[in-house]
């Protein structure tokens, strides 16, 4: 059987039917161009559930008490030969006598697990900080987040264990509410302030935006803030392990001032050797983060922590910004390591991989569409010319 043959002027692919399947099919990449895309990144924005991340600094330099001369009772061997050191009990010589210099460093694991709610998740960390080579502290830490916005629910389903082993001594949390960001980001970044939730005061400070930069070969943006000194005494008030020796976190001293100043200070505040003063432990650190915006992962981090014995918040404001060995309980420069970073990198690049793939395919869609567009516009004023002409 023959078939007709198309209209003088007229193309085989230029029938009516032809040019609906082409204006269909270019609707259809644009829309799926349009929608797959944010579709599949809004998927991805939520903290994932059943992951565990390790995270470890390098050695950073350290000035703090040594806690085994502490436990101990006894004078260390990096200052037993100092004339000011040589007494019978370490309550008999100045306090310096018992800080020492050294490194420092911490290990720290943090898994998410589902909770009964899909938009929120389990955070649970584990850190364990070495001073000295050996381990001083340990603080398990549990907090539910929203995994869309990286904060803690408003619940009191926050709690902290904090374990001291040579001085036996610590704090176990009950359950509270938390605000401020800790663990994690918000995928993306903004370039805001955002509030922080510091585990020792356990108070919230804003951190804050200084700028975009390149770091670690990815774009990054750069928070940081530094929180005044605090009293650990308030934000530490919780009830305490059982078999503890002390009935408080904070760590407070009373002695003559000759003690816990230098001939310099005690002209400078007015004290004679011989004065009784009374001390209590601050706490301030700097911290600061690289973030890479697009995913809101972390990809390095550092922090200047620096615990001290002050009288009052007037002498805290100075002393926070100088360690010396008069009065520094804990100072020290910490910073990830290259195995932390590594893999905090690798995370980005894998989420900037995914989200290059969606925005390839949302562009590549829709410029097939509008090629396929043009064409159906094209085939309908060649066939509208094909009618007009006689």
């Amino acid at each position: 059987m023959s078939h007709p043959a198309p209209a003088r002027g007229e193309s085989p692919l230029g029938g009516r039917r032809a040019i609906l399947i082409i204006f269909l099919i270019s609707g259809l990449l644009f829309f799926a161009g349009s929608t797959i895309p944010p579709l599949v990144i809004n998927l991805m924005r939520p903290l994932p559930v059943g992951q565990s991340q390790s995270f470890a600094t390098n050695p950073g330099p350290t000035l703090g008490l040594d806690p085994t001369a502490w436990r101990d009772q006894t004078i260390p061997a990096e200052n037993a030969d100092r004339p000011e050191c040589q007494g019978e009990s370490i309550l008999e010589v100045p306090y310096s006598c018992l800080v020492i210099e050294g490194t420092s460093f911490y290990r720290q694991v943090t898994t998410t697990s589902e909770t009964d709610k899909r938009s929120e998740v389990n955070v649970d960390s584990a850190l364990t900080m070495f001073m000295f080579d050996a381990p001083v502290a340990e603080i398990q830490d549990h907090v539910r987040i929203n995994r869309s916005t990286a904060y803690p629910v408003p619940e009191p389903v926050s709690s902290m264990r904090l374990v001291i082993p040579d001085a036996d001594s610590g704090f176990d949390g009950s359950a509270f509410t938390r605000q401020g960001l800790q663990y994690f980001f918000p995928f993306p970044a903004e370039r805001k302030s955002y509030d922080f939730f510091d585990r020792l005061t356990q108070e919230t400070e804003p951190i804050d935006y200084v700028g975009e930069y390149e770091h670690n070969g990815l774009k990054a943006y750069e928070f940081t803030h530094t929180v005044e000194p605090r009293r650990l005494t308030p934000g530490m008030s919780q009830t305490f392990i059982p078999g503890s020796k002390t009935g408080s976190t904070s760590v407070d001293l009373t002695g003559l001032a000759e003690w816990f100043y230098t001939p310099e200070q005690l002209q400078r505040f007015g004290h004679s050797p011989t004065d009784l003063v009374s001390v209590t432990s601050y706490f301030t650190i700097t911290r600061t983060f690289w973030v890479q915006p697009d995913t809101g992962t972390v990809i390095d981090y550092s922090e200047r922590p620096h615990i001290f014995f002050a009288e009052d918040d007037a002498q805290a404001r100075i002393f926070g910004t100088e360690p010396a060995t008069a009065y520094t309980l804990y100072y020290s420069e910490l910073q990830w390591d290259e195995a932390t970073t590594s893999a905090q990198t690798a995370l980005a690049e894998q989420g900037l991989q995914r989200l290059t793939l969606l925005q390839g395919f949302a562009y590549l869609a829709k410029a097939v569409a509008f090629v396929l567009a043009a064409w159906g516009v094209a085939l309908v004023l060649l066939r509208r010319r094909a009618k007009e002409t006689p």
